[in-house]
């Protein structure tokens, strides 16, 4: 795909946008750094950064220590955001977390939630949710 000056500020008006909605004391709160932006091939764009975050241990608790973690926002076409929190271990990409659909006025919650005990059923390091 050729990235075009069209484009380009294309991107960076939806990756503002999202940034708005997610809300500075969100990514502050996050340790968010490294903002950019990336257009996938279907041309949807989205919000990529850095997070630092507190991965899972294999029983299922939080580690103490955090992680860098790559965060990408995407707006789908139907208006709503998919977003894809991942890190690198052994050479093998990690899921942390994904979720699809997310409508804006729910971004900033479920942002908050990455760094917090969300739904563990999203996440490919294997944890299930903990009983009630």
């Amino acid at each position: 795909m050729t990235i075009t000056t069209e484009t380009h500020s294309e991107a960076q008006y939806v990756a503002k946008m999202i940034r708005e909605q997610v809300t500075p004391l969100v990514l502050m709160s996050l340790g968010a750094h490294k903002l950019g932006t990336y257009t996938h091939e279907n041309e949807t764009h989205a919000l990529v950064f850095m997070a630092r975050v507190l991965p899972f241990k294999k029983n299922g608790d939080r580690s103490e220590a955090p992680r860098d973690m790559r965060v990408m926002i995407t707006l789908s076409v139907a208006d709503t955001y998919d977003i894809r929190v991942e890190y690198q271990r052994q050479g093998k990409t990690i899921t942390h977390y994904c979720a699809n659909g997310v409508y804006a006025d729910q971004l900033a919650g479920v942002m908050l939630r990455i760094d917090s005990d969300f739904e563990l059923e999203n996440s490919s390091e294997g944890h299930q949710p903990i009983p009630e």
